[in-house]
């Protein structure tokens, strides 16, 4: 009798914990699947905010230049720039954030479905197209939209940039041609290089002992 009692509280015990795991992971899959729409949509209003941000400066900067009897205009709206630069370049840091937050959700997700998968009946396997990898997505891959837009997003801040620097030096009427062109490659290349190793360095996979 006493026997039976503990069979039934193993049984009771084992499906309770079985109940747990089972309801662990299906919060689990459903919290990441949000974290995954949330960061993705937090990734589009960045790039719906910069977009805006440059084409209002643009249009300031046309609207400055058209101003007549305005001392160094051209300075001003290097300043301009430049600024608006510099918020492009926080904009891309926090795109950074977004792309391993997203990853890691995404990886969660791929897991728990590899979990069901491996448990599932084979018949039913063939079911299940999207990634069960736990490895993927790669954090910098380039077919990737976040990847396209923060290349994008360093083009547009290395073209700020250079614009944006040639107007200030317009303040500088000693500086010959060859010395503005210098400026503006070096300028243009080093946003360029800097924003690309950066973004491979925030993104690099860390290897596992």
């Amino acid at each position: 009798m006493e026997q039976k009692r503990n069979e039934n509280l193993d049984s009771n015990q084992t499906r309770l914990s079985s109940l747990n795991y089972e309801s662990w992971l299906k919060a689990e899959f459903e919290q990441n699947f949000d974290h995954l729409r949330d960061r993705d949509s937090k990734f589009i209003e960045i790039i719906k905010f910069y977009a805006t941000l440059v084409l209002g400066v643009v249009t300031a900067s046309i609207a400055l230049m058209g101003v007549k009897n305005l001392n160094h205009a051209f300075a001003l709206v290097g300043l301009l720039l430049i600024a608006t630069c510099f918020v492009g370049e926080i904009c891309l840091l926090w795109m950074i954030a977004f792309r391993k937050y997203f990853v890691t959700s995404a990886r969660q997700v791929n897991a728990i479905r590899h979990l069901y998968k491996e448990n599932m009946p084979e018949e039913y396997q063939g079911c299940v197209l999207q990634s069960t990898d736990p490895s993927q997505p790669p954090l910098l891959h380039k077919g990737s939209a976040h990847i396209t837009m923060m290349r994008i997003i360093t083009f547009v801040n290395a073209t700020l940039a250079t614009i944006g620097g040639l107007g200030v030096m317009s303040y500088i009427t000693q500086i010959k041609n060859w010395q503005r062109i210098s400026v503006f490659t070096t300028t243009f290349l080093v946003v360029i290089v800097v924003n690309t190793l950066y973004i491979k360095k925030k993104l690099k996979e860390k290897k596992e002992d």
